[in-house]
């Protein structure tokens, strides 16, 4: 099987919002997850709370995010930005986004569990 590695850039939240720096930072010294080449990820998130657990998704677990999948239904889940800070939810509300600065920024395409035969990778 061939494999793609891509950077855990931060730890991410669903009941609060938190900053991170998607677009021109330099992850070299991030952790990264070594996945299925067959996986649309761009980046990869730890999950920080709770906030999720009635979806199955727990504190620690790695959540996979991509910038191509489309939106396929309102239930699945999105990382959303407001202004300069990010935070992990279902597609927002129509409303919501036609406000001012709210906009989906990437689609989660898969959860990792820590569990799972996971291989992270370190360039140092």
């Amino acid at each position: 099987m061939t494999f793609k590695i891509i950077p855990i850039i931060s730890r991410g939240f669903s009941m609060r919002y938190f900053p991170i720096h998607i677009h021109g930072e330099d992850w070299s010294e991030k952790p990264h997850l070594q996945i299925s080449k067959f996986m649309n990820a761009s980046f990869a998130l730890s999950m920080g709370d709770d906030g999720l657990e009635h979806l199955g998704i727990h504190q620690g677990d790695y959540l996979i995010f991509s910038l191509i999948n489309p939106l396929l239904s309102n239930e699945m889940l999105t990382l959303v930005c407001n202004e300069e800070e990010y935070i992990i939810r279902r597609i927002p509300p129509p409303d919501d986004l036609n406000e001012g600065g709210i906009r989906i920024v990437a689609v989660l395409d898969h959860v990792l569990k820590p569990y799972d035969d996971l291989k992270l990778v370190y360039f140092q």
